[in-house]
């Protein structure tokens, strides 16, 4: 589906409609491919695309609660249609490795069912651990300050860039910035020449002409932000 700075755009979905999927995986905050947030909108758009259809929506809250923007789901206009997946793996920890699912009663038996086989149970413990740390007002008060210093990481890499001439359109939220680059796989290899490990836009696209970039992760503090901005600026004019 093609997408812009709102999200997923409407006429691209009444095409893709006409091959008949059965899914569609929405992401309203913090989109993992370009940090943008879904608008009220857009939203709305996309909801009078998919209603009385019987297409699934999957709605995929990756960020959880270190998303800054509103949250712009389409399970309040469709539930009978939407499966709601939140995760605090980011939020709350990567060791829980747990998402809450909630959703129609038959796609969630369904994932109910599908779970019994295998060794794909979750831990009790880490589910106490969760449910635990979600109401405890400590927890919630150390994600909204990790939620503001992400922010302010964003904000300084992205001017960092600008600085040096390379303009990140999009980064209203997330981990990461994604940053226009003139050759994808040449501005890895600079990046790797200096010891820098970076993914490419390329890998999550499934058509060609997407614009070439590459991600800038801030989920940890960097120590020489302007080191790492040099590097990226002198990546993004590879050829």
């Amino acid at each position: 589906m093609a997408t812009d700075a709102d999200g997923p755009i409407a006429e691209s979905l009444k095409q893709a409609l006409t091959k008949q999927p059965v899914a569609f995986i929405y992401e309203p905050c913090a989109n993992s491919r370009s940090g943008t947030n879904m608008t009220p909108e857009r939203r709305d758009l996309i909801a009078e695309v998919l209603r009385d259809t019987r297409v699934l929506i999957i709605e995929d809250d990756g960020l959880g609660d270190l998303a800054l923007g509103p949250y712009a789901g389409l399970g309040a206009l469709l539930p009978s249609q939407t499966v709601l997946v939140r995760s605090y793996s980011k939020s709350h920890g990567p060791d829980l490795r747990l998402a809450v699912v909630g959703g129609p009663a038959e796609p969630m038996e369904r994932a109910r069912l599908y779970r019994q086989f295998g060794a794909g149970g979750t831990s009790r413990t880490l589910q106490n651990a969760l449910a635990w740390m979600l109401t405890s007002d400590a927890v919630r008060a150390q994600v909204q300050r990790a939620r503001t210093e992400y922010a302010k990481r964003r904000t300084q890499m992205a001017e960092l860039l600008a600085d040096r001439g390379v303009v990140v359109e999009s980064h209203d939220d997330g981990l990461g910035l994604w940053v226009p680059v003139l050759n994808e796989q040449q501005a890895l290899l600079v990046l790797a020449s200096h010891g820098v490990a970076a993914g490419g836009a390329s890998g999550g696209a499934i058509r060609s002409g997407h614009r070439q970039s590459i991600r800038l992760a801030i989920g940890k503090q960097l120590e020489r932000p302007d080191e790492v901005a040099d590097l990226y600026a002198m990546a993004s004019r590879a050829l």
